[in-house]
């Protein structure tokens, strides 16, 4: 059976308004998926029940290992932001991507030029 599940996991997910977003865009519906602990969120990504969903802090880097597959933006940053399934024969399969450098990228393509030799990124990671 096609999984047919949207939604965001992470471990505080109060401040998101990607569920808002989402269903005013979109024809289906997106849950807000809260997984306080690394085993919750862990057990959430073995039973593999949902089509595609976003991951946000602090899950990133946990999800990982669940994939079969992963985009060169996400395999190069060693995080990923959005899974779907990706159907392959008769087989479902975990695909792992990272939206957050097109974002990354856009912000800061205005203010690169020649002229500017350096330039400090701050962060955490992911």
């Amino acid at each position: 059976m096609e999984q047919t599940r949207y939604g965001l996991i992470g471990s505080k997910l109060g401040h998101s308004y990607s569920k808002i977003i989402h269903e005013q865009i979109a024809d289906y519906t997106y849950e807000l998926m809260p997984l306080p602990t690394e085993d919750e969120a862990r057990a959430f990504m073995e039973r593999r029940d949902f089509a595609a969903i976003n991951v946000t802090i602090p899950y990133k880097e946990l999800v990982i290992p669940y994939m079969d597959e992963m985009d060169d933006d996400a395999a190069k940053i060693g995080a990923v932001n959005v899974i779907k399934f990706i159907r392959k024969k008769n087989d479902l399969k975990f695909k792992g991507y990272n939206s957050d450098i097109i974002g990354f990228c856009d912000s800061i393509r205005p203010l690169l030029n020649p002229e500017r030799e350096k330039a400090l990124i701050l962060g955490t990671g992911g």
